[in-house]
């Protein structure tokens, strides 16, 4: 008898809450082993017990904007498990970087964390992810198609990951993997919670389960929820003058 294909493995960062939890959960119950990365341990490990304890995930944690840690916990995910079919780089944070009042502090950790801390991913994981024929997802976001003027940092990572991810995909055409950029609108999570309602808003299960479905007929572009990509399609359209404008109204919200 032949033996059976060995289950795919998939590693999240920022998996402690939100988008990440629940896509662990939603690839969890696709039949994936998963590596669960984030800087909350505690967090991790509960998760990794919800989701079938020490045979089906490996909590790991790690602050993604460090290099070193970054290579560490790479090693570790693939001694475990000998593979890597599905990397996810969804840790991310957000903050106020409004002008003239700017803070460089909280702009230089939304950039590492956002930026580098994906980046540093992709030279331990892309050779394994190679080997399985696999799929790299960066978790972007539709704020970056617009210079948020509370969040622009914010906006600038999230335009950097997706052209980076732009850029990757070309580069990688002809190996056999699948480069996926992701842009969520508002997703309900703890980040999001206090800043009300949302519009368009979805939950972070039904993200995780848009997110999933698109890996598993290899997708290599993902937008949601649609509403809101066709209003930032139209706005990206518009005149800069006018599209500043309507930047500066959402301002005032």
């Amino acid at each position: 008898m032949s033996t059976p294909p060995a289950p795919p493995v998939a590693l999240i960062t920022g998996a402690s809450s939100g988008i990440g939890a629940a896509l662990a959960r939603e690839l969890a119950g696709r039949g994936y082993r998963l590596v669960l990365v984030a800087r909350r341990i505690e967090r991790l490990t509960a998760l990794a017990t919800e989701v079938g304890g020490e045979a089906a995930a490996l909590p790991l944690a790690c602050d993604v904007r460090d290099r070193a840690a970054v290579e560490r916990v790479a090693a570790v995910a693939l001694d475990r498990w000998g593979r890597l079919d599905l990397l996810v780089l969804n840790a991310g944070v957000g903050g106020p970087t409004p002008f003239p009042d700017f803070d460089m502090e909280t702009a230089t950790r939304v950039v590492e964390t956002n930026l580098m801390g994906a980046l540093q991913w992709l030279a331990p994981c892309l050779p394994p992810l190679t080997a399985a024929g696999g799929t790299v997802v960066a978790i972007s976001s539709l704020a970056g198609r617009f210079g948020s003027p509370k969040s622009p940092v914010y906006s600038a990572s999230k335009a950097a990951l997706s052209t980076l991810f732009e850029g990757m995909r070309v580069a990688c055409r002809e190996l056999p993997i699948t480069v996926l950029t992701v842009e969520p609108g508002w997703v309900v999570t703890e980040m999001t919670a206090k800043m009300g309602r949302l519009p368009f808003a979805v939950s972070a299960e039904a993200a995780a389960g848009r997110i999933a479905e698109a890996v598993a007929h290899r997708r290599t572009r993902l937008a949601f929820p649609r509403p809101a990509g066709w209003l930032i399609a139209v706005v990206g359209r518009l005149p800069a003058a006018w599209r500043e404008r309507l930047l500066r109204l959402r301002d005032r919200r």
